[in-house]
């Protein structure tokens, strides 16, 4: 790669912005996304020929837009096939092509991969939000009998401060599930971690005792950080999963 990243770095430099990342050299171009981001393109390759790819540049511009695309790979290639690329897992790729040839490549690509996110955002709709509490609802009442799903149920963690939990279900005579929907905001997410940390804190509650599950919807966008202080407060389970994880609970 250290070949092909020299060659197209040398003769691409006054087009675009280069940057030799080791397995594939980075593009900026002079392409904008709706949102007036650059278009970056990514090309791999040896020294005799490479391959240019948007690494889902347009899918992601359209996610981050909040739009839904009902069927990725063929909502692309619409833009790909007339100028003869290629459609791989969401990402708008050209055939293997010479080195020399690198720059028509890169302009396909970029301008495939705009194309692509300018007609996405204005045709795509939005997203369906979830309703994650009547999704919540709608597994737990597939497991558990209704008279054993307590809502809105009070618990009383270490500070002797009281924690309205969403559900609490009776797993045995000496253990409870507790369970709390959690929305990708701050104040949702330190709400709720605080609670199960107070709850599981040193009052002699184990956590054998009472099993905190925290659910989120893994379709919004979450930031690492939050979910990994939602880790360290109880079983972060997403709501794609969470059907599986009230079963394997509940046996």
């Amino acid at each position: 790669m250290r070949n092909a990243a020299t060659i197209v770095c040398r003769s691409l430099s006054k087009a675009a912005i280069c940057a030799d990342l080791g397995e594939h050299v980075a593009f900026a171009t002079h392409c904008l996304y709706p949102s007036n981001k650059a278009v970056t393109v990514y090309i791999s390759g040896g020294a005799n020929e490479c391959v240019v790819s948007d690494y889902g540049g347009a899918v992601d511009e359209i996610s981050t837009a909040g739009l839904s695309i009902p069927d990725t790979n063929k909502m692309l290639r619409q833009f790909c096939r007339p100028v003869g690329l290629n459609v791989s897992h969401g990402q708008i790729v050209s055939p293997p092509v010479p080195i020399t040839a690198c720059m028509s490549a890169v302009v396909a690509v970029a301008n495939a991969s705009r194309d692509a996110a300018m007609w996405g955002v204005a045709n795509l709709k939005p997203r369906r939000k979830r309703n994650l509490v009547a999704e919540i609802s709608n597994i737990l009442g597939r497991h558990f009998a209704a008279d054993k799903i307590r809502a809105s149920e009070a618990i009383t963690g270490a500070s002797n401060r009281r924690y309205e939990i969403d559900w609490v279900i009776p797993l045995s005579s000496t253990r409870k599930l507790l369970i709390d929907s959690v929305l990708p905001e701050p104040n949702s997410v330190n709400a709720k971690a605080v609670a199960h940390m107070d709850i599981h804190g040193s009052n002699g509650k184990d956590q054998a005792t009472l099993v905190s599950l925290l659910a989120y919807d893994d379709d919004d966008e979450w930031k690492s950080s939050d979910l990994r202080l939602l880790q360290m407060a109880g079983k972060l389970t997403p709501i794609s999963s969470m059907d599986r994880t009230i079963e394997q609970l509940a046996s």
